[in-house]
């Protein structure tokens, strides 16, 4: 098994690979490519090598806390927080929702969730604070909203690749695991906008 190191320094030569982010505490790292092209052809090469997310910036979308609309080429994930244990007691919104460590959300009638501000709801519904989802486009990853436990870390992810619809947790890796988060198929997510209107009225000058 080859070291982060010396992965990240063979990724940063191949052609087409804009960046390498290593992300020590996950032991993974993260490569920014210039085309769909790039990837399609690093993710033959790559295989299922469960170490390397793969980024487009042109489609690369994370949300923007600050504003609340996904935004693109937002900051590549920094290095995952401390994990938390789920404490969903079912009296709120947890109880919509479900994580899972084997199988898919067909399996337990649940759906996978593919809405970015849902994903980072339902984590901290179930207890895992507040989390940004950071989208990935590899097609081995588990559809859908997904917790990365590596270790004593957990971060969290959407898959977003057609290619990985129907595809479940991963638990092969001693120590690591894709967790998928479904969501009941009668639950339904809004959200609200507030606008303000402001009316300014000018008096006739003989009235002031």
């Amino acid at each position: 098994r080859k070291s982060l190191v010396s992965k990240v320094q063979e990724l940063q030569g191949i052609d087409g690979v804009l960046s390498v982010k290593p992300l020590g505490t996950l032991g993974m790292a993260v490569v920014e490519v210039a085309s769909e092209e790039v990837e399609e052809r690093l993710m033959e090469e790559l295989a299922e090598d469960t170490d390397v997310e793969l980024v487009v910036p042109d489609t690369w979308v994370s949300l923007d806390q600050s504003s609340g609309f996904l935004s693109p080429k937002a900051s590549l994930p920094t290095e995952s927080q401390p994990v938390f244990s789920p404490t969903g007691n079912g009296n709120d919104g947890s109880a919509h929702f479900k994580l899972i460590t084997s199988g898919t959300c067909a399996d337990t009638d649940m759906v996978p969730i593919r809405s970015s501000a849902l994903c980072e709801e339902s984590a901290h519904q179930l207890g895992f604070g507040y989390l940004v989802a950071h989208s990935t486009w590899n097609s081995h990853r588990p559809e859908g909203c997904y917790i990365l436990r590596m270790n004593n870390e957990v971060s969290l992810w959407l898959g977003l690749s057609e290619r990985s619809i129907g595809k479940g947790a991963e638990t092969t890796t001693p120590g690591r695991g894709r967790h998928p988060i479904c969501k009941s198929s009668t639950f339904t997510y809004t959200t609200t906008t507030t606008t303000t209107t402001t009316t300014t009225t000018t008096l006739p000058s003989q009235n002031i």
